[in-house]
């Protein structure tokens, strides 16, 4: 096996592009980073030192259930993990954008 050196920038953006999880290992983590990890695999949002609204929608988009990480969600970044799966419905706390996010749904079926 070989080191690999966590600290270098580089680097490490060449192994979360490839394995977003790897964002747990990367001594000096950058929003950068943090949205090319996301990117890859949503859930990577857990070991993310930062939660740009940028970053938790590029997670969220690529899985809907890294909802679960973010503290305190925006309504479309909400919108997004529902469109994305519906089962991160369980993560949305605030009823009111769960209400709204019901009847919107409401209004697409009916539309189609």
């Amino acid at each position: 096996m070989f080191d690999i050196d966590w600290s270098d920038p580089k680097v490490c953006m060449m192994m979360v592009k490839q394995r977003g999880l790897l964002l747990q290992y990367v001594i000096n983590q950058t929003p950068k980073l943090c949205l090319a990890a996301v990117r890859q695999d949503g859930m990577a949002l857990v070991y993310s030192e930062h939660q740009t609204h940028e970053i938790c929608m590029a997670a969220v988009q690529q899985n809907g259930l890294a909802l679960q990480f973010i503290e305190d969600p925006s309504y479309d970044v909400c919108m997004a993990a529902l469109e994305n799966n519906p089962e991160s419905e369980e993560y949305i706390l605030d009823k009111d954008i769960l209400k709204i996010s019901l009847e919107y749904d409401d209004i697409r079926t009916i539309e189609i």
